[in-house]
C-alpha cells in the first residue's frame, strides 16, 4: 500500500473507530501519544522516516496531512461545546441535561 493509502486507511477507518470513544470518556495525554505512535507506525510500517511534526502538516507547507489526534479531539470537545452554548440560546430541550 502507498503512503497516501496509509493515510487515508488511518483517517477514514482507523481514527473513526477511536472517534466515539475519545470524544465521550476523558483520555489522558499520555494514551492519546501512543495512539499517535501506533497510527505513525502503522503508516511507516514501524520506521519512521519523516519527524512527527513535519508528518502533520498540510501537503502545501511540505507535510503529509496526516491527524495529530491531540488536536483532533480538542476540535471535536470544542464543536460539542459550541453545540451545548447554542442550544441554550436556541431554547432546545436536549441541552438542558448538558
Amino acid at each position: 500500500m502507498s503512503l497516501e493509502g496509509c493515510i487515508l486507511v488511518v483517517k477514514t477507518l482507523l481514527l473513526s473507530c477511536f472517534t466515539h470513544l475519545l470524544n465521550s470518556v476523558f483520555v489522558d495525554h499520555n494514551h492519546l501519544d501512543f495512539l499517535q505512535k501506533y497510527l505513525l507506525e502503522f503508516v511507516w510500517y514501524g520506521w519512521s522516516k519523516v519527524k512527527p511534526s513535519v508528518f502533520v502538516l498540510p501537503t502545501n507547507l511540505g507535510g503529509l496531512n496526516m491527524v495529530n489526534v491531540k488536536h483532533f479531539i480538542h476540535k471535536l470537545r470544542a464543536k460539542w461545546l459550541l453545540r451545548i452554548a447554542n442550544a441554550h440560546t436556541a431554547g432546545e430541550q436536549w441541552a438542558v441535561w448538558a
